[in-house]
């Protein structure tokens, strides 16, 4: 049985401008939280209206909870400017019955750093049409493959997670291919925390989680 994955989550409310809030999580706490114990990916959301989610995904529920308490003290101390205290805080087990989309969110969340090699190296070991094509990766085999059942593909979650997933790998391409064609600031800024990658990920990975919680139905 394979050890499962644990998000903390923090709700922002009432974030003045959430532009600049973007900038110093980027700049100033995605550099921190991403060298603490057990980290996997970080998630800055954009959910309008001044709310802002900040979602840490971790390898044990210990890791989750020290990183939650750290971030609370470091964003008051150092983005209080920009963040007011957080509304909501919780920690918790991501519960999965299809192993395939639990591994799927460590993998996806991996694609960050082999774009921004890419970035610095100007090259990458994947074709770009591979990159682009939905279907290639494990998780997209399974979720096209005959595993998934009638009554999953009629489901809400099912369907948004196909799109969703087919976005992330359009943008991770686009990405990839900036790259490699010598445009690194495009391609940089499309992963800073309100970049169409960043976005794109995010917003899978959000899909992922729900399909999880409620048992991949």
């Amino acid at each position: 049985m394979k050890t499962r994955m644990f998000a903390a989550v923090r709700r922002y409310e009432g974030v003045a401008d959430p532009a600049a809030a973007a900038v110093q999580v980027n700049e100033k706490f995605v550099p921190l939280i991403s060298l603490l114990p057990g980290f996997i990916e970080y998630y800055w959301i954009d959910l309008n209206g001044g709310a802002m989610l900040s979602l840490t995904v971790f390898k044990t529920l210990a890791d989750a909870i020290a990183a939650n308490e750290k971030a609370s003290v470091w964003v008051k101390d150092h983005l209080s400017s920009v963040l007011p205290p957080a509304s909501r805080m919780e920690v918790g087990a991501i519960v999965a019955h299809k192993e395939e989309i639990e591994d799927a969110v460590g993998a996806h969340g991996v694609w960050k750093r082999k774009l921004k090699r890419a970035i610095t190296t100007g090259k990458i070991d994947v074709d770009i049409a591979a990159i682009k094509a939905d279907k290639q990766c494990d998780f997209g085999k399974w979720l096209y493959g005959p595993a998934i059942t009638k009554r999953q593909k009629n489901s809400e979650h099912y369907r948004e997670v196909q799109e969703l997933h087919a976005v992330f790998h359009e943008t991770a391409a686009k990405v990839a291919q900036l790259a490699i064609s010598g445009e690194k600031a495009h391609a940089m800024k499309m992963l800073e925390a309100n970049g169409e990658f960043t976005v794109a990920s995010a917003e899978l990975t959000t899909s992922m989680i729900a399909w999880l919680k409620d048992g991949c139905q």
